[in-house]
């Protein structure tokens, strides 16, 4: 073999052995970020499905193929549990619709991901808020602000699991509930 067959063989195999651990690489820092960002092979906590107000526990003969027992499909948020959609089908479920209520989610962290996950949370239960992202200054609490006076602060509470509500009655209100993710903001694992 002269050099240059020798040079072009040992630059094809150099080449295949780069090319071959750039893939794997690839393949595998693509599939930790979908099990870790989609969360759909989150560990089971039990036979209990969350429905945003209450954990009702349910045997597995009474299933569906869904797993929870009646004919509503499961929706998922990123970031939270496994919720059961809103029946609406059931009269007086439902004291407000639920698209009415006006709600603005205020991002002072920076990480588009978070509000995107409250977001989310939101809009699966009927909600349509509003994103406002704000310059980071200081330190800012998250904290769930309820203008409206009609205790629609505590269920949106309740849906996102965060701590912290405070009502503040304002007739002139532009928003009913404003949720602020604050600096302490911590995604549930």
């Amino acid at each position: 073999m002269n050099f240059k067959k020798k040079l072009s063989l040992y630059f094809n195999i150099v080449t295949y052995i780069s090319g071959t651990f750039i893939l794997m690489t690839l393949i595998v820092i693509m599939t930790i970020n979908f099990l870790r960002d989609a969360r759909i092979f989150a560990k089971d906590t039990g036979n209990s499905i969350q429905t945003g107000e209450s954990t009702e526990s349910r045997n597995d003969s009474g299933n569906n193929e869904n797993g929870n027992g009646d004919d509503q499909p499961i929706i998922y948020n990123p970031g939270f549990e496994l919720v059961d959609s809103p029946n609406e089908s059931e009269p007086g479920t439902q004291e407000i619709e639920e698209s009415a209520v006006r709600i603005e989610v205020v991002d002072y962290t920076g990480v588009d991901l978070y509000s995107d996950m409250v977001i989310l949370s939101l809009r699966a239960f009927g909600y349509l808020p509003e994103r406002k992202n704000e310059e980071i200054s200081g330190s800012q609490e998250t904290v769930i602000i309820d203008r409206s006076g009609k205790g629609y602060g505590e269920k949106i509470k309740n849906i996102l699991k965060l701590d912290n509500l405070v009502i503040e009655e304002d007739p002139d209100r532009e928003y009913d509930i404003t949720v602020i993710i604050g600096n302490d903001f911590m995604p549930p694992p």
